[in-house]
């Protein structure tokens, strides 16, 4: 990390300073050297250190998984109605997306463009059926990277195929809407495409060429190169799913109102992360594999990398600071009327130790506790005792890095620190012309 860096720098360019940082807070995440909570069990005394993570927003598996499994627990626990839902997922042309990298504002811009087309649609057929006042929802997910870690910035939404009134005593109705005609979603598209070119002519990033003294223009028009230099791939007709001018529209995909399950998952793939940590191995060659979740349509299961391209990668899908990649929008909007009305009802638990059993409704808080977020996650409950099946509590929090390192000295626990290489200096051409200390001399063979 630190030659990538110091090799840009010798050329003039630097990265900006959140993704520098988002490069360098990576490196600690998960080692126990740096810092760890200690939780002891209650019954037998065993403990277990977990270690602190990096809480990065960009890349790393750890973390991003983390808040996938929060916010899609958070959406469907206390923000989606019962209702069928629709994932709607729009693509863009190359210029697009090199344009809309490089400007998180104009990314924003064109996910509201999107959102406002298909409720344009909604209200439309909303109105036609005798509901003039009803009113739409969605939430967006704006992701930066593609399956093989290149750029590819596109927006998963999640639409109900619904539309929802006011009710009586402030209650909320919902009015169910039939899926979209594939020429319907052709005239979605169009407005879109329209409206977001004109976006982009707006705010001149059309016009602009790459930077080549900006790191990280370069990079992210370096990160998007793996998708050209191959012939178009010619897609099947489907129904709904649509194509102009290199935008793609597809909704293909549809949850029935009881599969809760189905759309934790489906918010969940919009929150994913760039990749998993069990899918990068390192090559005979020093280059770094990354194995797909699934082939290509071209055949490709695997991609290689050299560091360098590996860190480019990265560093072209890291977000800019203080813009959001999840969206809520209508009615599941923070300040909508709707929004308490419409939220899932709360689970029935039975309070212990009544007789007969009490029912009471237990709505829980925004963020999930930090022990069962790690078993969502991992799959492995910190809190409950391994070798007695106890309670652990939280006894230590241990931050500072250096006091870290000495109680793990002290527990007996075998631990590595973290050793971040030097910048390799730049490579040397040796003038094999110039006189050098052996000149003049000459070799002696043996007869």
């Amino acid at each position: 990390m630190e030659s990538f860096l110091e090799e840009l720098a010798c050329e003039g360019r630097y990265l900006p300073r959140y993704v520098v940082e988002e490069l360098r807070r990576f490196l600690p995440c998960g080692l126990l050297s740096e810092g760890f909570a200690r939780v002891q069990c209650r019954t037998c005394g065993d403990e277990l250190l977990v270690a602190f993570s990096c809480k990065g927003r960009a890349f790393c598996p750890s973390c991003c998984a983390r808040r996938m499994s929060d916010t899609a627990a958070h959406l469907v626990d206390r923000v989606l109605p019962e209702a069928p839902y629709r994932q709607w997922v729009l693509s863009y042309p190359y210029p697009v997306k090199l344009a809309l990298a490089r400007d998180g504002k104009a990314a924003s811009q064109s996910c509201k463009i999107l959102v406002s087309e298909i409720f344009r649609l909604h209200r439309r057929r909303a109105k036609k059926a005798g509901h003039r006042g009803a009113q739409p929802g969605a939430v967006s997910f704006t992701q930066r990277f593609g399956s093989k870690l290149n750029g590819h910035l596109h927006h998963h939404l999640v639409v109900p195929d619904a539309v929802f009134e006011e009710g009586e005593e402030c209650g909320a109705r919902r009015v169910d809407l039939p899926p979209p005609t594939r020429d319907e979603l052709a005239r979605v598209l169009a407005r879109v495409v329209r409206r977001t070119m004109e976006m982009l002519r707006s705010r001149g990033l059309l016009e602009e060429e790459v930077d080549l003294d900006d790191a990280l223009s370069l990079v992210q028009a370096e990160a998007l190169q793996s998708t050209c230099g191959r012939a178009a791939r010619v897609r099947p007709l489907r129904r709904f799913a649509v194509d102009q001018d290199g935008f793609s529209l597809e909704a293909g995909t549809h949850l029935h109102p009881n599969d809760r399950p189905g759309l934790e998952h489906l918010c969940r793939y919009g929150l994913r992360p760039p990749f998993a940590q069990h899918r990068l191995t390192w090559l005979g060659d020093g280059r770094i594999n990354l194995e797909l979740r699934r082939p290509t349509p071209d055949g490709v299961q695997a991609v290689a990398f050299t560091p360098r391209q590996f860190l480019t990668r990265l560093s072209a899908i890291v977000p800019p600071p203080r813009v959001h990649l999840t969206g809520y929008h209508g009615v599941f909007a923070g300040r909508a009327r709707l929004r308490r009305a419409l939220r899932p009802p709360a689970k029935i638990e039975e309070a212990p130790g009544e007789d007969p059993p009490r029912q009471k409704d237990v709505q829980r808080e925004r963020r999930l506790p930090w022990a069962e977020l790690l078993e969502r996650v991992f799959h492995e409950d910190v809190m409950v005792c391994d070798k007695c099946g106890g309670r652990r509590r939280v006894i230590a929090i241990v931050a500072d890095p250096k006091q870290a390192r000495e109680t793990l000295a002290e527990l007996g626990v075998a631990f590595e620190p973290l050793v971040v290489r030097k910048a390799r200096g730049p490579p040397v051409q040796l003038d094999l012309t110039a006189p050098g200390p052996l000149d003049g001399l000459h070799p002696v063979y043996p007869d």
